[in-house]
């Protein structure tokens, strides 16, 4: 650009003089002394080169939409972003609606000498719900298995409480009383997952108790019944109740449900089982 001197007619001398112009690129960064002679009258002052702004913005996804929030970057720091989503300098993904978001980011203000501003559009995608779980038993011998609730496009990995890989699919077989993490991830590589420890409901201590059923639904056992449990054929719980020892249980047995396993576990110890067909 043209430096003001006067009078006109004289000549300008010094670092990133370039004819008549001052080219800052040419002088580098830093504070310049330039001259400006006349009639062999010389008259001096100081000119500062700031760094260039760039406002390119280095943070470009894709996240999932339940990441945690982050830090947004751009080649310069120092300028103000906006955009949904963005809290001052942090983009939290959970905040917007899977798919592409437009954010923007400036350095300076409009018509300055150091300006610059970038868009970038940042694509999110949909995450898993997280995995839900349930025991089920469908073996005689009391094994338990569990089962994660299915989730559209979702695939299931099992990890043991060390962290190590033991199962893929949506059922863990044989499952232990132990902690057990489940890791589901659809198909856009996004993840959510579950860590926990399921408590057998108890029917592995067997007992032949006698019962006689007062009605289709009401149940009276010889020994008192602590908790009483319905699974359906497929081993799936259906309810669970507790009954502090009572001996005539209420069940939630109706016409046509078909074939029932009914699990009591007694006061003093011990489970009784039964098979019901309604």
């Amino acid at each position: 650009f043209a430096l003001a001197t006067a009078p006109a007619g004289g000549f300008l001398t010094g670092p990133g003089i370039v004819g008549d112009l001052f080219d800052p690129s040419s002088a580098g960064e830093g504070t310049h002394t330039v001259e400006y002679i006349f009639n062999g009258v010389i008259a001096s002052w100081t000119l500062t080169v700031l760094p260039a702004f760039d406002a390119t913005i280095l943070t470009v996804g894709p996240f999932c939409a339940n990441d945690p929030a982050v830090t947004l970057e751009a080649a310069t720091a120092g300028g103000s972003w906006t955009g949904n989503g963005v809290f001052g300098a942090v983009f939290d993904p959970a905040f917007v609606t899977p798919g592409t978001v437009n954010i923007a980011y400036e350095l300076g203000e409009p018509g300055d000498a150091c300006y610059d501003t970038d868009q970038q559009a940042i694509t999110v995608y949909p995450a898993p719900s997280e995995p839900e779980v349930q025991l089920i038993q469908p073996l005689p011998d009391g094994t338990f298995h569990v089962v994660v609730w299915d989730q559209p496009g979702v695939t299931f990995e099992w990890f043991d409480e060390l962290g190590n890989f033991v199962a893929i699919g949506d059922t863990l077989f044989n499952y232990e009383e132990t902690a057990f993490e489940v890791v589901g991830t659809n198909t856009y590589g996004c993840t959510a997952s579950l860590s926990t420890t399921l408590i057998f409901p108890g029917v592995f201590d067997l007992r032949e108790v006698p019962f006689t059923w007062l009605n289709p639904t009401t149940l009276e056992v010889a020994h008192g019944v602590e908790r009483a449990s319905v699974w359906d054929v497929q081993g799936r719980l259906l309810w669970s109740d507790m009954f502090a020892g009572a001996s005539r249980i209420e069940l939630p047995l109706q016409n046509g449900d078909g074939w029932r396993l009914v699990t009591m576990e007694l006061a003093g110890g011990g489970v009784a089982r039964l098979a019901v067909v309604r």
